[in-house]
C-alpha cells in the first residue's frame, strides 16, 4: 500500500582488534601539570592550590574535601617496562589529610589492571608538608607493571585526601665511596668534588 522497502546493511569484512597499550620505559616522570597520561575515577584532577612544583598537582578532591563512602583511583594510562631493570624504584611528593577510617594507597598490577596488589597504604593520618615517599619496586624488575594510586573513603567523614606531585621511575643505585649517589628518572646528584 504505497510503501517502498529496499535492502537495508550490508556488512562485510569486519575486523575487531584491542587497543595497544602504551608502554612506558625508564626513566619515567610526570610532573603533574595535566591529566593526559592517567585515567582518572572519582573526582581525580588537577589542583593548583600549593603545587610541590609547578603550577599544579594531582588531587583526589581539587574541589575541597573528598567524598565519603567511595573509591576513586588515578591510574597511568599504560604500563612501565620493568623488564630490563635492575633496582627500580618509584619516588613522588605527597601530602595528605584524612580521616580515621579512610586510606590512601599506591597500588601496583602485573596482569594489566585485573588484579591489584598494595605496594603502601597509609590511614587516618594526616601530612601537611610535601614529603618525598619512595617505593622499592625490585620484586617487580622483569615485568611489565600498570600503577595506581587509590584514596578509599570508608566512612561519612571526609577530610582535604591526597595531593600528588613530581613523580619519577627509575634506578635507584647505592652509595659509591661511603657517598650518596641518586640516579633517579635521569635527574642525578652526586656528592661535591
Amino acid at each position: 500500500s504505497g510503501h517502498n522497502t529496499k535492502d537495508g546493511w550490508h556488512v562485510d569484512d569486519i575486523l575487531i582488534t584491542t587497543a595497544t597499550d602504551t608502554i612506558y620505559s625508564l626513566p619515567f616522570s610526570d610532573n603533574a601539570q595535566n591529566t593526559t597520561r592517567w585515567i582518572t575515577e572519582g573526582t581525580w584532577g588537577l589542583t593548583s592550590s600549593n603545587p610541590y612544583e609547578g603550577i599544579a598537582s594531582f588531587s583526589d578532591s581539587p574541589s575541597g574535601n573528598y567524598i565519603a563512602n567511595t573509591d576513586s583511583s588515578l591510574e597511568l594510562d599504560g604500563q612501565i617496562d620493568l623488564r630490563s631493570a635492575t633496582s627500580p624504584e618509584l619516588a613522588y611528593y605527597n601530602r595528605y589529610d584524612l580521616s580515621s577510617a579512610d586510606s590512601i594507597q599506591v597500588e601496583v598490577s602485573t596482569d594489566n589492571g585485573k588484579i591489584w596488589a598494595t605496594l603502601f597504604q597509609k590511614q587516618g593520618s594526616k601530612q601537611s608538608d610535601w614529603t618525598q615517599q619512595k617505593i622499592d619496586l625490585t620484586d617487580y624488575k622483569g615485568q611489565l607493571i600498570r600503577l595506581r594510586f587509590r584514596l578509599s573513603a570508608k566512612s561519612n567523614q571526609t577530610a582535604e585526601g591526597w595531593d600528588i606531585d613530581a613523580i619519577l621511575m627509575g634506578e635507584k643505585t647505592h652509595a659509591i665511596n661511603n657517598e650518596p649517589r641518586v640516579v633517579l628518572a635521569g635527574f642525578f646528584s652526586s656528592p661535591p668534588q
